[in-house]
């Protein structure tokens, strides 16, 4: 049956039909993931800038119970996490886990990218959290001097899932 000029016609059109149609799919959804990455960065930038703009009357009075109850909100609402951070690199507010027990944010490469340039992005993995994040921060400036730095992270599982989709 497999003989038949009909057979050794179509098999290897079908082969050839399936190994395109994979390779389709592999390039649609790197570019989608990219695309999404791409928009989640934006997202995490404005989020941060607004955060930013939003802490700094609680940060220049370094009142860290009010800087946490504003991460909490703001997390709350834009449905991640979020840090705000001195300008030394330690943790003066935080939405998800107890600042006291963070390390020293200052070398985190969004916060220097933020005090560097006005902004900053970052994936990596949280250890924190255990997981892989996207982080966007933007400085929070009073009279043209930085007081601090406001980190906004989402989990990557999100993205990870609607490629997936």
């Amino acid at each position: 049956m497999f003989r038949s000029i009909r057979w050794r016609i179509a098999i290897p059109y079908v082969a050839l039909t399936l190994a395109t149609l994979l390779g389709l799919i592999i390039l649609v959804s790197q570019r989608v993931r990219s695309a999404h990455l791409a928009d989640l960065e934006a997202r995490l930038l404005a989020e941060a800038r607004l955060i930013a703009d939003a802490s700094q009357p609680a940060l220049a009075a370094a009142d860290s119970e009010a800087l946490d109850a504003l991460a909490l909100r703001w997390a709350s609402l834009i449905g991640g996490r979020v840090t705000i951070i001195g300008a030394d690199g330690v943790v003066l507010g935080e939405s998800h886990e107890e600042r006291s027990q963070m390390d020293n944010h200052l070398d985190r490469p969004e916060v220097r990218q933020a005090l560097a340039s006005g902004a900053g992005s970052a994936t990596r993995f949280s250890a924190t959290l255990g997981q892989d994040m996207m982080y966007g921060a933007a400085p929070t400036l009073a009279d043209g001097q930085v007081q601090g730095v406001a980190r906004v992270a989402l989990p990557l599982a999100q993205v990870d899932a609607s490629v997936a989709a």
